[in-house]
């Protein structure tokens, strides 16, 4: 398993060009900012400096440049975390074999857990930490989820030992990244709350969740790292009416369902079993013989017509990204079922819970990205279920493996080819990934050569999540007299439809929205052209030009092509001066 893990971060070291994404280069200039100005930039990235001030002790003690840490961070958040899902998964399946499969699956699958990882930012270090509160918290439940409720002793055992961990890593985590800090919160919190309302005595860890919600909420009010919250604030422009509505909505199902659960839930053993086996609850089993893959197979074409549509009308994403979805189908489908069985089992029921929680949450995330006009919010959260999401698709084939006989080959079977699938997908979807959101060398070598030579204010019109790497090569960090934060080094716009196509630059009266820019701003224009852009509000994600558009630059004659970096197929980034 860790030679698999190496030889997979060290395949994709070898296809990128620096690093994936975009938001490292931001990290990497707070970090240079730490490490030559020896303060702390408390006003940049929402206040979270918890990721940078571990990558500055790292690279103090390594040696490790600035720029070299995100490619270095892989050979800690991927182990690290494989660990972390190794360990909880062999303590849900009480067998090494599906630990390792599931941390395989977590590797190379488009369920999200790799791009947590693979990608420098706060996000994936602070799953992290996640994972690890979980898993403190996982074991300690094991012994309250019995048969018998605990005792006064089964309690307080060892508490110490779970409890000043889980605190001290919680803390961390808000300073590394408090919004999806709080996320991971509270889907603990349901499932706690669940247990809280069944027993006192086996929801008793409830409290110690309470004291983390109260150690937010002093960080809250103290405005210590919690800037990424400032995103709740759109709430404010919503009539107050739909937000009451909405609580009201939420407290409802929160009600109803702990009422249901309560009635429900059991912690006797042998259910399990006699499900499986068809001898009670026998329409699981009819289902599953019956309908479960010809269901699969249906929601796999409307996926794709749905796909077709939908792309063709608003999203305007790489055909590719079908495979995806299919493959992204075929877990969560299956995972659903796979746990309708699993909560039976006593581990299974909190396990549920946590994925319940989870997808109440993304419900909530894609409403937010509806009213705010957005499209990455929930995307975030999703992320976080992988895990969960894994361990359903495990459940259910544990469960045919459990069964033998035909089962156990349809079982085989049906993984092998779900992997190659998956394989195929994950692998597909990561090289268009690597060419739209990492930066090759000949558009750093524009940036660096814009740098080098312009030391005034200007304003920049290019691609979303560019002006982090006008940052670090353009921002004057050898010169302490100067206060600017990094928004200030440039007037930085994001690309648009609207900048980026000529035809738009004229306005029907003849006005061109450039040249006006010019003089309403009182700075020179520089304009990078890229072929392809991402698109950060409205229902589509990526814009684009044309061969035909590209071509049309060079005879603008409100525009002068003043550099050009090439690469050796002919590829290049030039930049406009208005």
């Amino acid at each position: 398993m860790i030679i698999f893990i190496l030889m997979y971060i060290s395949s994709d070291l070898l296809r990128s060009g620096y690093f994936f994404g975009l938001d490292p280069w931001l990290h990497i200039s707070i970090i240079r900012y730490i490490t030559e100005t020896y303060q702390l930039p408390a006003g940049e990235y929402f206040g979270a400096m918890g990721l940078h001030i571990f990558s500055v002790v790292f690279h103090y003690f390594s040696g490790i440049s600035a720029i070299n840490i995100p490619r270095a961070s892989l050979f800690y958040t991927f182990p690290v975390s494989s660990l972390i899902v190794y360990c909880l998964l062999k303590r849900v399946f009480k067998c090494k074999n599906f630990a390792i499969f599931g941390v395989y699956l977590l590797t190379f699958s488009s369920l999200g857990f790799s791009n947590l990882m693979y990608q420098y930012w706060p996000s994936g270090l602070t799953y992290i930490q996640g994972l690890m509160i979980f898993l403190l918290l996982f074991i300690r439940l094991q012994a309250f989820i019995k048969e018998r409720p605990p005792n006064r002793e089964d309690i307080f055992v060892d508490i110490f030992k779970t409890y000043i961990p889980v605190i001290l890593i919680f803390i961390s985590a808000l300073i590394t990244h408090s919004l999806i800090a709080i996320i991971i919160l509270i889907s603990f919190v349901w499932i706690y709350l669940i247990y809280f309302c069944i027993n006192v005595r086996r929801g008793f860890d409830f409290f110690l969740l309470l004291g983390l919600m109260g150690i937010f909420l002093l960080f809250y009010s103290l405005n210590i790292s919690t800037g990424h919250l400032r995103v709740f604030g759109r709430l404010s422009s919503f009539p107050i009416q739909y937000i009451v509505l909405g609580l009201i909505a939420g407290a409802s199902v929160i009600v109803l369902y702990i009422l249901y659960t309560r009635k429900d839930t059991k912690f006797t053993t042998g259910r399990y079993k006699l499900i499986i086996s068809g001898k009670r609850k026998r329409f699981y089993k009819v289902i599953e013989d019956r309908f479960l893959i010809p269901i699969l197979i249906t929601l796999v074409i409307i996926f794709i017509i749905t796909f077709f549509i939908t792309n063709s009308i608003w999203f305007n994403v790489n055909l590719f990204f079908i495979f995806v979805g299919i493959e992204l189908v075929l877990y969560i489908v299956i995972a659903f079922w796979g746990f309708g069985v699993f909560r039976y089992k006593p581990r299974g029921k909190a396990l549920r819970l946590w994925g319940m929680a989870l997808s109440y949450l993304i419900f909530a995330g894609i409403i937010f990205d509806a009213f705010t006009d957005t499209l990455h919010f929930y995307t975030r959260i999703f992320y976080i279920t992988s895990v969960v999401i894994v361990i359903g698709f495990i459940s259910y084939f544990q469960k045919l493996m459990k069964l033998g006989g035909r089962n156990e080959t349809k079982s085989i079977v049906l993984m092998i080819l779900l992997v190659f699938f998956s394989l195929f997908a994950s692998f597909t979807n990561r090289s268009v990934s690597m060419e739209i959101y990492s930066l090759k060398n000949r558009e750093v070598s524009t940036i660096q050569w814009y740098s080098n030579y312009t030391t005034e204010i200007n304003t920049i019109i290019g691609e979303n999540g560019w002006d982090h790497v006008f940052v670090y090569y353009n921002y004057p960090f050898d010169n302490q007299s100067y206060d600017l934060s990094f928004k200030e080094i440039h007037n930085f716009i994001s690309a648009n439809d609207d900048l980026m196509h000529p035809i738009n630059h004229i306005l029907s009266n003849g006005t061109n929205i450039l040249t006006e820019m010019k003089k309403d701003t009182e700075m020179d224009i520089y304009l990078l052209l890229s072929d392809y852009y991402l698109i950060t509000s409205g229902s589509s994600l990526f814009g684009g030009l044309t061969p035909k558009e590209i071509e049309q630059y060079y005879n603008l004659n409100y525009l002068n092509r003043i550099f050009s970096a090439k690469s050796e197929n002919g590829e290049d980034m030039p930049i406009y001066w208005v």
